[in-house]
């Protein structure tokens, strides 16, 4: 009789065991799909702040080159002015 009250002792404890593995087993599944959630949110994020320094890097060339040309334009001018006056 006390082998059968020792099998079913062991019987109750693997139970609650692979119960308690099974309940971690989804709490894992439940914050690698919460993490993943988070690690898109994220790189969308920086997807999106990666495009607007890019475009910001681009209007501050355009705007180095006009500035450019203008400055040059006026020397340019300045330089004809100059001549003239002389």
């Amino acid at each position: 009789m006390e082998g059968g009250v020792a099998e079913g002792e062991a019987a109750r404890v693997l139970g609650r065991l692979e119960a308690t593995v099974s309940a971690i087993e989804d709490r894992l599944e439940r914050h690698e799909a919460n993490s993943t959630a988070r690690m898109a949110a994220i790189e969308l994020k920086l997807d999106a702040v990666v495009n607007t320094l890019a475009q910001s890097m681009g209007a501050m060339k355009l705007v180095h080159w006009m500035s450019g040309a203008a400055v040059a334009g006026l020397g340019f001018l300045l330089s004809i002015v100059l001549r003239q006056g002389k």
